[in-house]
């Protein structure tokens, strides 16, 4: 009866957490789609939001340094669809005319992001630990789970905004590429990079719209481009800005030198898959020799001698 129990118990969590997957997707539009109205996501936000405001621990002074770039970064990631939509609750509430609670900082979205994951995944983790170990650890247990549970969200869109940089480095050429042909096809440079942001991996597309709203309040282009591309942590686009800087100091053609530059990072990206693939090489030969080869062996030997005894020709006295 108790490993019934116990079975029911991780199969509904199981449930739980695929319905949250569920209506966490549901809530997203697609590419092309028109923003869909305030959900109830968006709404359970503002609520945790207010509420976080009187509870310690949630707002956290990194926030305001941290938040904005793990955002642009990662867009897609659920605690980034959350505040998106808390946002969205806050801006359709004023523009119907209802008020209702004051418009939240980034900050207190977020410590209501916290606060409702909480919510939503301790009493799952509670049920677990009192299938497991009884009631009396259940108190315990659930403060223990409402304290990592608010983590996950910061956790959760690190971790994106880690891969989304990963992945911006493979497609740095390509975006460097549109960014020469929309700057040739006689655009301003704040136009041509809010075009090629259109085109471009959520981690490059924020660095170009960023330099490209510095650039339009009157701030160098070299300057504003090396700035948020330390902020984004993309310094390979370093070389741009300094090509960015010469057009602006010398008159040299931008097109021409950002495709030189797109093909060389290009190059370079070539010769490190062919420096790892060299690498892997003797690694795959270290394994055959180490692993494989003498299990081989082994398995070969216990074939002759199984055969030499099952047809009697192996002398054993």
């Amino acid at each position: 009866m108790i490993v019934s129990r116990e079975a029911l118990t991780v199969a509904g969590t199981l449930l739980v957490v695929a319905s949250l997957g569920l209506l966490l997707r549901r809530g997203t539009p697609r590419v092309g789609e028109a923003e869909p109205p305030p959900g109830a996501v968006g709404r359970l936000v503002l609520a945790a939001a207010a509420l976080a405001s009187h509870l310690p621990g949630l707002e956290r002074h990194s926030d305001a340094s941290t938040l904005p770039a793990r955002l642009a970064l990662a867009p897609a990631a659920w605690p980034a669809r959350w505040i998106a939509a808390g946002l969205r609750a806050q801006s359709h509430s004023a523009a119907s005319g209802r008020g209702g609670m004051p418009s939240p900082a980034l900050g207190r979205l977020v410590a209501g992001a916290r606060l409702l994951t909480g919510v939503l995944a301790a009493p799952p983790l509670v049920a677990v630990c009192v299938a497991w170990f009884g009631a009396p650890a259940s108190a315990l247990a659930g403060s223990v789970a409402l304290a990592t549970a608010t983590r996950l969200p910061d956790v959760v869109l690190a971790a994106a905004a880690r891969r989304a940089v990963r992945s911006a480095r493979h497609d740095t050429a390509a975006t460097v590429d549109v960014l020469a042909a929309t700057a040739a096809a006689g655009l301003s440079l704040p136009e041509a990079m809010v075009l090629t942001a259109g085109h471009a991996p959520p981690a490059l597309a924020a660095v170009l719209r960023a330099a490209a709203v510095r650039r339009a309040m009157g701030g160098e282009p070299g300057a504003a481009l090396a700035a948020e591309a330390r902020r984004y942590g993309l310094p390979m686009l370093g070389e741009v800005a300094q090509a960015l800087e010469w057009q602006r100091l010398l008159g040299t053609p931008l097109g021409a030198e950002l495709s030189r530059i797109a093909g060389r990072m290009r190059a370079e990206h070539r010769a490190a898959a062919l420096r790892r693939a060299a690498r892997r090489g003797p690694l795959a030969t270290l394994a055959v020799a180490l692993v494989i080869a003498p299990t081989c062996l082994a398995a070969v030997v216990a074939c002759l001698v199984g055969g030499l005894l099952q047809g009697g020709t192996l002398p054993l006295r």
